[in-house]
């Protein structure tokens, strides 16, 4: 049991040692920040606009 033990733990301490490797590039992390503003402008107006929506709806509604 002793040696198992012994191995496990070497093995641990290996992989703890040699890390992860590194993380793999996703689209926020390489997009260009000005695509990120436009992308987050949009959706805004587009948000606002189904608020807007909504509100006439509503008022219709009434």
């Amino acid at each position: 049991m002793k040696p198992f033990a012994k191995t496990l733990s070497l093995g641990l301490l290996a992989l703890c040692l040699a890390g992860c490797s590194s993380p793999t590039p996703d689209a926020v992390s390489d997009a260009d920040q000005s695509a990120i503003d436009e992308y987050l402008a949009t959706e805004a107006a587009e948000q606002s606009a189904l608020a807007g929506e909504m509100k006439n709806a509503d008022k219709a509604t009434k």
